[in-house]
């Protein structure tokens, strides 16, 4: 088996977050307690999460929880979700599944940590910078050169850690139909979705819109609910291509 890198950004955090006097490098929303999480549910539901039962669930999530994901979305349905112990599986679990040692894959930096060091871990990667005199959106006619015959996965995250860019949508459509030419996936972490400045046009899920599309997200950053430990991903797989 690959032995995988250090982790040295969790290594870091590790040694260093709790310890510190101040904290200026947290990246999800401020964080609520279980009793004004359970304030905003209904009697039946503070019922059902006093009977809630803590054994085993099946083995992609619990029923009633990957239909309360689907939901959420527009053309997904529950069989279509994959529940992990919070994304990190879920960005493991699709590099692995997606990539091997005879792959290439395109990766947005700078990212989170496991989206850059997993695939070089596994196969051959190109990064390709954001452009921070261009808002640090993407260049797309740059990933379309990093392009080779064997490249599998482009990795992306938008709203983008850490710089909180949002790619046009415009840009975002190039890069879907670029990677859709090319028979490539596009890993979207999307577990920012939501947070921005006002009125931020978030984009769309790539698993709504692309047949290769592979949506991460979790209840962590956006709800300040890290502590929940719940992420799932959604592959495109059942989508039509002219969404």
């Amino acid at each position: 088996m690959t032995t995988l890198p250090d982790f040295r950004l969790e290594t870091h955090f590790s040694k260093w977050e709790f310890e510190a006097r101040h904290h200026l490098t947290a990246s999800d929303a401020e964080s609520m307690s279980m009793r004004a999480l359970l304030a905003m549910a209904t009697p039946d539901e503070r019922e059902a999460f006093d009977d809630l039962w803590l054994g085993y669930t099946e083995t992609f999530g619990a029923p009633d929880l990957r239909a309360a994901i689907a939901e959420t979305y527009t053309r997904q349905s529950a069989a279509n979700i994959l529940c992990f112990a919070g994304a990190s599986e879920g960005i493991f679990a699709a590099n692995t599944v997606l990539l091997d040692k005879d792959s290439h894959a395109i990766v947005v930096t700078p990212n989170y940590q496991s989206h850059e060091t997993l695939p070089v871990a596994i196969c051959a990667a190109t990064g390709i910078p954001l452009d921070p005199d261009d808002n640090w959106s993407l260049d797309i006619d740059r990933i379309a050169q990093a392009i080779r015959p064997n490249t599998r996965l482009v990795t992306i995250n938008f709203p983008h850690n850490p710089t909180g860019a949002i790619l046009p949508l415009d840009r975002y459509q190039a890069l879907i139909a670029l990677c859709r030419k090319h028979g490539i996936y596009i890993l979207h972490d999307e577990i920012f979705n939501g947070l921005g400045p006002t009125n931020a046009q978030q984009l769309p899920y790539i698993a709504e819109l692309n047949e290769r599309g592979i949506t991460i997200n979790d209840i962590s950053k956006a709800n300040g609910l890290t502590g929940l430990r719940n992420g799932w991903f959604i592959s495109g797989c059942g989508c039509a291509s002219s969404y």
